[in-house]
C-alpha cells in the first residue's frame, strides 16, 4: 500500500496496529482519512477502468 502513496498512518490503521506516537493516537482521526485516502483511490481506479475501457474500444 506503500507503494500507492497511501500515508503510513493509514496503512498501520487498516492493518491494525495502533499508533505509537501520542499524537496519532489521541489526536489523528484516522477514519476520516482512511475514508478519504480510499475514496481518492477509488475514483483514480475507477477513471482507470474507463480509460483501459475506452484504449480497449479504440483498438
Amino acid at each position: 500500500m506503500l507503494s500507492l502513496d497511501i500515508p503510513s498512518q493509514v496503512v498501520d490503521f487498516i492493518e491494525g496496529r495502533t499508533p505509537d506516537s501520542i499524537l496519532s493516537r489521541h489526536y489523528l482521526d484516522l477514519l476520516t482519512l482512511a475514508k478519504n485516502t480510499i475514496q481518492s483511490m477509488l475514483i483514480g481506479l475507477r477513471q482507470l477502468c474507463n480509460l483501459s475501457f475506452y484504449l480497449s474500444i479504440l483498438s
